[in-house]
């Protein structure tokens, strides 16, 4: 497997796999799991508000683009509370 870890617009990379992040109980979502939602139709709002993914630290949830993103999936990554956020 190779891992390439790269800064860019979740629009433009063409990829296997994209991550992006969204931290525990952050009221809105903003870059690019903006983007993401956006793109697959507000999927990820609707995971968040049903209750399947929270946030929380190191939690993922996988979503797939169906054609809407050049990145054949999606994940978006759990960064846990914004003040404890580790790189």
């Amino acid at each position: 497997m190779k891992i390439i870890v790269s800064k860019g617009k979740l629009t433009d990379i063409a990829t296997e796999a994209a991550v992006v992040t969204h931290f525990e109980g952050e009221a809105a979502l903003c870059g690019a799991s903006a983007t993401l939602d956006e793109k697959s139709g507000r999927l990820v709002s609707e995971i968040i508000s049903q209750g399947d993914f929270t946030g929380r630290l190191h939690q993922i949830s996988v979503i797939y683009s169906r054609g809407s993103l050049p990145a054949k999936t999606a994940g978006s990554r759990g960064s846990g509370e914004e003040g404890g956020f580790f790189c």
